[in-house]
């Protein structure tokens, strides 16, 4: 967080997740028991991103995935890191897309359209893969469930 709050102002970074200045001044102290949660951090990474092509917290994402936890040991920690790089990759794709460069300007042509929702339904399929695995359920069973 503190490296969003060098790149932004406070009060841009707070208007962006809906919070006020002093949350955000709270989950950048750590000292504080602040956090922020991974909605809001998306939402912030995705803004300074965009204008200033740095991401402060995919590091701090990828430390905390790839962390030897007991929840996550095997292949439930694979699926989580599958998951962050479809995501990953989605967000790139819309980042592309929505550029000044894309072929239609900021506006999504039908091509980009698609092609954001092959890469959203792999980050689909990643999700429902991490599900199943964590549940222990097999993939037949969560239908029947619903």
């Amino acid at each position: 967080m503190q490296e969003s709050l060098r790149a932004l102002p406070v009060t841009q970074l707070a208007d962006a997740v809906g919070k006020s200045t002093g949350f955000i001044y709270k989950c950048s102290d750590p000292d504080e028991a602040q956090e922020i949660n991974v909605r809001d951090a998306l939402i912030i990474e995705d803004l300074v991103y965009r204008l200033t092509g740095n991401a402060p917290f995919r590091e701090l994402f990828i430390r905390n995935i790839s962390k030897d936890r007991p929840a996550l040991q095997g292949g439930v920690r694979d699926g989580m890191l599958r998951m962050q790089e479809e995501l990953g990759s989605m967000s790139a794709k819309i980042r592309q897309s929505t550029s000044d460069d894309s072929e239609s300007g900021k506006r999504l042509s039908l091509n980009e359209r698609a092609a954001i929702m092959v890469e959203l339904e792999a980050v689909q399929r990643a999700l429902n893969d991490l599900f199943f695995q964590l549940s222990g359920q097999e993939k037949g069973e969560h239908a029947n469930a619903r």
